[in-house]
């Protein structure tokens, strides 16, 4: 059963000259990394406010887990509790003037007693790297500070579902990177993110399947490749082809090879080029709590890695705390499969959570030429 269906959706803002959405009919699938794309004005928030209920459509219909889409009442705020959505601009969506009350005004309209809200905002912070902000005014946070604070505020939710629109959208690039693994976690624990952006090269490697909105219509629906295939739609939807997508095109039609299958990432391009005769070994240590700093100098030792890596929010607030000696303090999955692939072995501190999913990660550039060996610690 989908996640979200509309059939024939219409919306018009009150005033407008035109449609905001047109004839839109999307399928989103329930545990599937989903991104709707489109340059400004396609329409991509207009349609992320229909999906929790904000705007009703003004022609066409919703469905939410194969039921129509409630409009009142407390199936609507049953909705809302499984759908969070994270804005755009944080300053539309900051409720209270201490971060710690903003954080703790959804669990509390869900009717949940003190101690389960206490608890939730404690995780929310946490989760987001803001617990030294919880008393602090959200009118003395930066920009990137509100994201986080607003973005702890769906997470005290503990929705079944995610949307951020735009949410890299005036981050730094550290804080970016923190956000798309925040993003995976939760995927990979079984929220299905969704969130939409103009950022051809986070979708393309990012995202399992991409819905493209250009002027207010939906044109694609499928998976990334098929929709750069096609120069013409990319051209008129305002995007440009991502540069993993032009590598890899550009390489295979160089040697003669095919295109399939497409990397995603810097490791598998670098894997499909140049694979790696001997890689090194990635060496996983699995983390549910501190790090003692001389274990974790021993097995630098021990398995002779020459670059180390935290992968997971609960390990990077532990080799923090440790003082451990880290390389990679993100992108430790891609920094280290590539330190192996020069024939270095590599440790990586990861949340005992997160283990299946790292070893997905490494276990998946084989299908580009290169096996990568690991080991659990």
């Amino acid at each position: 059963m989908p996640l979200f269906c509309t059939e024939g959706l219409f919306f018009k803002y009150e005033g407008g000259r035109g449609n905001a959405l047109a004839d839109v009919n999307i399928t989103i699938k329930d545990g599937v990394r989903t991104v709707i794309m489109g340059a400004n004005g396609a329409g991509k928030s207009t349609f992320f406010y229909h999906l929790n209920g904000v705007l009703r459509p003004t022609k066409g219909k919703i469905y939410y887990r194969g039921e129509k889409m409630p409009y009142r009442g407390k199936a609507l705020r049953n909705l809302r509790s499984d759908v969070a959505v994270m804005l755009q601009d944080p300053n539309d969506q900051l409720f209270a003037p201490k971060v710690s009350d903003d954080v703790a005004f959804g669990p509390k309209n869900l009717g949940l007693d003190t101690q389960t809200v206490d608890e939730r905002v404690k995780e929310a912070l946490y989760l987001t790297g803001i617990e030294s902000l919880g008393n602090r005014s959200v009118m003395q946070l930066s920009y990137g500070q509100k994201k986080r604070v607003v973005l702890a505020g769906a997470l005290a939710m503990h929705p079944k579902v995610l949307i951020m629109d735009e949410p890299t959208a005036g981050l730094d690039p550290q804080m970016s990177k923190e956000l798309i693994e925040l993003a995976d976690e939760l995927h990979h624990i079984g929220t299905t993110v969704i969130f939409s952006t103009h950022d051809v090269d986070l979708s393309y490697s990012w995202a399992d399947e991409i819905h493209v909105l250009r002027g207010g219509r939906n044109i694609y629906s499928g998976d990334s490749e098929g929709f750069y295939d096609n120069t013409s739609d990319v051209y008129l939807s305002g995007l440009v082809e991502p540069a993993m997508y032009d590598m890899n095109v550009s390489m295979s039609e160089l040697v003669g090879d095919p295109a399939e299958p497409y990397p995603k990432t810097l490791p598998q391009l670098v894997a499909k080029a140049v694979p790696s005769e001997n890689p090194g070994t990635v060496h996983i240590l699995p983390a549910d709590g501190d790090v003692d700093p001389d274990e974790f100098s021993s097995l630098i030792s021990s398995t002779g890695s020459s670059a180390t890596g935290v992968y997971g929010t609960k390990a990077r607030k532990s080799v923090q705390i440790s003082k451990l000696p880290i390389d990679y303090f993100f992108g430790a999955d891609e920094g280290c499969i590539l330190e192996s692939m020069h024939g270095n072995d590599t440790l990586i501190c990861c949340d005992k959570v997160l283990t299946d999913l790292l070893i997905s990660k490494i276990s998946r550039i084989s299908k580009f030429g290169t096996e990568i060996p690991y080991s659990l610690l």
